[in-house]
């Protein structure tokens, strides 16, 4: 027993004065003397480790990522001393420095090895570091290895019931490895979300797809779509891609899609709630305002700037999905909603003539009101032009042979006015 506490007196003082090297020695001193079930041990490895984790943080602070400070949490990852708390977060923190510096791989070796250390709840929380790696991987199109870190994932903590979020690494899989991958890739991981997730992730792959490869890219998973009850949406998405991009080649697919949504749209039009909601539209943009530019009696060019050129910028947008929406309606549909539009022009323009510049210098003045007149310039030609469409489409609709009526093949196309 006196032995003993004066070993134990001796680990302590080395203890409070971080003394590594002493505290290795008297470990191995107290195996060879066979004093091991009479003294912790373990404990002083668990020192040893904790003290070696805060050199290699004081590293990290003082030199930020390095090769010096990854080799640190390395070297007390390896160590046979090292708890497995320490090891753990030594395994992450040498994940982040080698993603600092550049080393890919060695940052995805020791995010597994992190990873198979941690309980679910704690890879959740460490959500973020071990995205960073997978994203790296995947921006470099490196989907096989991100794939190591989604199976580990997956095993250590899906499979256990808990969800996790896997949805950059399942879009980013179908960018590179496409389609076939992507789809394999939400059911491997299905654990990981339910059953309303799942269907979301669906619904995006089917987007990009529709985006990215068109008509093209949808003919080809047309059976697989409508097996995930998004016969729908995938119809809307066709008739989408050929309103962009008619292909002759796809003319079969169209028409089972147009036929597949024709009662629903046709309804929609003959109840004019794509008109209503243009004109709803419409008046939204009017009542916006150029004003709150002026302060204390002053004008102030930052804040006119971003008011005047943000207004501008909603009238583009709402002309722009003006004419994508009329592109396929009636002629009367038409002159109502190019009227509407005129009406937006309008406004803008009289709210342009209400803009002063108090406060400022008269060249100052000039300067500001001559863009604005530029502007105003630019925008009042647009506006004669829908003037000169609309009574194009008067003449046209005053001939008693002009269609009246939505043509069946045309009365289907999606119009996605809430995006506004």
């Amino acid at each position: 027993p006196v032995v003993v506490n004066s070993i134990n007196q001796i680990l302590d003082f080395y203890t409070k004065g971080n003394n590594i090297d002493q505290l290795e020695v008297w470990e191995k001193y107290i195996k060879n003397i066979g004093l091991e079930k009479d003294i912790n041990v373990d404990g002083v490895k668990a020192v040893v480790s904790n003290i070696k984790f805060k050199e290699a943080i004081d590293t990290v602070k003082n030199q930020g990522d390095s090769q010096e400070a990854l080799q640190k949490f390395i070297t007390i990852f390896n160590a046979a001393g090292t708890t497995p708390a320490v090891k753990k977060d030594a395994a992450l923190n040498a994940s982040a420095i080698a993603l600092g510096i550049g080393s890919l791989f060695q940052a995805l070796d020791y995010s597994v090895k992190a990873i198979d250390l941690m309980r679910p709840a704690e890879l959740r929380s460490n959500r973020s570091n071990i995205s960073a790696v997978m994203d790296s991987l995947l921006q470099n199109a490196h989907v096989d290895k991100a794939t190591i870190i989604a199976d580990r994932i997956n095993q250590r903590v899906c499979r256990n019931g808990e969800s996790y979020n896997l949805d950059n690494y399942i879009r980013m899989s179908y960018l590179i490895k496409g389609t076939d991958f992507a789809m394999s890739s939400i059911q491997k991981y299905s654990n990981c979300y339910n059953r309303s997730k799942q269907q979301e992730l669906y619904v995006n792959l089917l987007n990009d797809l529709a985006f990215y490869e068109g008509l093209k890219g949808l003919s080809s998973y047309e059976d697989n779509f409508k097996s995930l009850a998004l016969g729908s949406l995938y119809s809307d998405k066709v008739m989408e891609a050929h309103f962009q991009k008619p292909e002759q080649d796809y003319e079969t697919l169209v028409k089972r899609s147009i036929a597949s949504s024709s009662n629903r749209f046709r309804q929609k039009w003959r109840a004019g709630k794509e008109r209503q909601k243009i004109s709803d539209k419409v008046k939204t943009f009017m009542s916006l305002e150029i004003n709150g530019y002026i302060n204390d009696n002053k004008f102030d060019e930052n804040a006119f700037q971003s008011v005047f050129f943000g207004v501008i910028e909603k009238l583009q947008i709402l002309d722009e999905r003006v004419r994508q929406w009329t592109v396929n309606m009636n002629l009367m549909q038409k002159q109502q909603s190019v009227a509407s539009l005129i009406r937006a022009y309008d406004h803008f323009l009289k709210e342009i003539g209400s803009i002063q510049v108090p406060g400022q210098p008269q060249d100052y003045v000039e300067a500001v009101m001559s863009e604005v007149n530029g502007v105003k310039s630019q925008v009042t030609g647009e506006r004669d032009s829908l003037i000169k469409e609309l009574n194009k489409l008067k003449k046209q609709s005053s001939n008693p042979a002009a269609n009246t009526r939505l043509p069946d093949s045309l009365s289907l196309i999606p119009v996605d006015v809430d995006s506004l």
